[in-house]
């Protein structure tokens, strides 16, 4: 991996954990599963958080401002997809984990309350580390793909 590649990459993870943690009030995070309006706003904050970061780094010249519009189109896109159409939860199911939306019956089918807590905060970070590897698997692809053209 070149330096600017690793450049792009370490400026990308930045925008990417700001724009889906940092910048996200509670009622995006709730509500973006069930209004589509709530949906697109999180995926606009999450896009202009990554896309401005790796801006600085990405644009050299004329043809790299368009690059930067789809990789902006593509971010936008691909997070909309992830989160509408749950692929995180078809992923989990797929390998036969746990899913998110069964907690609560996780939580009332366990004999013991510290073993359903257990199987919560494990469903939990297994959702958020498969979320996280799409999303930033996609992006980083991408970023290769486009500084090749661009290059």
């Amino acid at each position: 991996m070149n330096s600017i590649s690793a450049d792009l990459l370490f400026v990308m993870l930045i925008g990417h954990f700001l724009g889906l943690y940092l910048f996200q009030t509670n009622t995006i995070n709730k509500m973006k599963r069930y209004v589509v309006k709530w949906s697109l706003c999180h995926c606009a904050i999450y896009t202009v958080s990554v896309t401005a970061c790796i801006a600085p780094i990405f644009i050299k010249d004329v043809t790299s401002i368009l690059y930067l519009a789809i990789f902006g189109i593509f971010t936008f896109v691909s997070r909309f997809v992830i989160d509408r159409f749950d692929l995180v939860d078809k992923s989990l199911q797929i390998i036969g984990s746990r899913s998110i939306k069964n907690t609560d019956q996780m939580i009332s089918d366990s004999s013991s309350k510290v073993y359903s807590m257990y199987a919560v905060a494990q469903t939990i970070v297994t959702q958020t580390l498969v979320d996280n590897t799409l999303q930033i698997a996609g992006l980083y692809l991408l970023i290769k793909v486009l500084a090749n053209f661009s290059s």
